[in-house]
């Protein structure tokens, strides 16, 4: 009957422990894609940079920090915010990764057209 007892307050006080073991892990929510808009880019050298915005798929994931890199920076350069500057003409790639999820734009740049001679 002791035995019987002691397994049965042994196996209660688990059960309320593990029960009550919320672990900040247990909270976290992945991140299943990332999200950026505009989907495609167009710039002129000369023109102003261009933002573009980071969204977390889902909205409530955890830990979500969004690195950002131009595959050509002497087409195109883009900030740790997302700021997109035109350099010289051309097409690139600029991606933004975040717990190895990874998204792409295409940003293609122009030169200023000749407007006509002096």
């Amino acid at each position: 009957m002791k035995t019987t007892l002691s397994v049965k307050v042994v196996s209660a006080a688990l059960a309320l422990f593990l029960t009550g073991c919320d672990k900040e892990e247990d909270k976290k929510v992945a991140l299943s894609a990332i999200e950026v808009t505009p989907a495609l880019v167009e710039l002129t050298v000369g023109d102003a940079p261009q933002q573009l915005t980071a969204t977390p798929v889902p909205a409530d994931a955890s830990d979500v920090v969004f690195v950002w890199s131009s595959a050509n920076e002497a087409v195109a350069t883009v900030s740790q915010t997302g700021l997109v500057a035109a350099v010289g003409a051309g097409t690139t790639s600029v991606k933004v990764a975040s717990s190895g999820i990874e998204k792409s734009v295409t940003v293609t740049v122009s030169l200023n057209p000749l407007t006509g001679f002096t």
